[in-house]
């Protein structure tokens, strides 16, 4: 029995490689400089992700997780501690 490539696929569902391969970051603006970017998440204060069911937020959040950016990092082969400082 095949997939139905129409049926609702949520972030929930996938496991953090599917996260990280999928994600898509998109050129912003010369303030931001992509869509992760202009996330903040980095700052100190709480940072407010917006946006109807089905828009984005969890697989954001997912990226933006830890288990997700220390997987970056050993593929790019930075140390944690640099990674994170960057």
């Amino acid at each position: 029995m095949s997939n139905n490539p129409f049926s609702l696929t949520k972030a929930n569902d996938l496991t953090d490689e599917q996260i990280n391969s999928l994600w898509v970051d998109v050129k912003g603006d010369e303030r931001f400089g992509t869509l992760f970017d202009a996330g903040r998440f980095t700052s100190p204060m709480p940072t407010f992700i917006l946006g109807g069911k089905g828009s984005g937020k969890t697989h954001l959040m997912r990226y933006a997780s830890f288990p997700l950016q220390r997987m970056r990092f050993l593929e790019q082969q930075l140390p944690l501690v640099e990674g994170l400082r960057v």
